[in-house]
């Protein structure tokens, strides 16, 4: 699989391990998902495109965009201009993690759609917080895999027509090593 050229860096269509999580084989990392437009922009999809995989032998129907930066980044500030897509259980992410291993992982944004085409999720434990648009820092090793608690942000009642119809911009300043995904 080729990789990509964009905003001045050299990006892999998938992750570094692998076309699909071993453990999660209802989609793929589909390099035609992926597009830069006329204006510079990434475009990463979610299609329905089913491939045939080896070892072990299965067929995966769903392939999904992602990139994911060769270049080692240090400290700083790192943003996402994005606008949200609407879809059923789509998994949209900025993602951090170090270069050679996991965990650590920071979620600089991760939303879920679930079964709704939108982002939206009423929580009676969190009444304010019913929008599935988080952030949240991972520590630990499967099966122990700990975080320091998702947090879901207060967006308001009309954020919606924010994160789906305009660019919101998602950013983190860290002041440790990181490799950037974003999928």
């Amino acid at each position: 699989m080729a990789n990509i050229k964009w905003a001045n860096y050299s990006w892999l269509p998938r992750e570094k391990w692998g076309v699909y999580h071993p453990n999660k084989t209802y989609c793929y990392y589909d390099r035609t998902a992926i597009d830069i437009n006329d204006k510079d922009e990434l475009i990463l999809k979610t299609q329905y495109n089913p491939k045939k995989f080896k070892n072990p032998d299965i067929e995966i129907p769903i392939g999904v965009g992602l990139v994911s930066c060769k270049e080692r980044f240090g400290y700083g500030y790192f943003e996402l201009e994005a606008k949200l897509p609407t879809g059923k259980n789509l998994w949209p992410a900025f993602w951090m993690s170090p270069d050679q291993s996991w965990p650590p992982e920071i979620d600089v944004l991760e939303a879920y759609s679930r079964n709704s085409k939108h982002f939206f999720h009423f929580n009676i434990k969190n009444p304010l917080g019913f929008w599935k648009v988080e952030t949240n820092f991972h520590c630990g090793k499967e099966p122990d895999n700990y975080s320091l608690g998702a947090k879901t942000h207060w967006l308001g009642w009309k954020i919606h027509l924010n994160i789906l119809t305009s660019l919101v911009v998602y950013g983190l300043k860290t002041l440790l090593k990181y490799h950037i995904m974003v999928e």
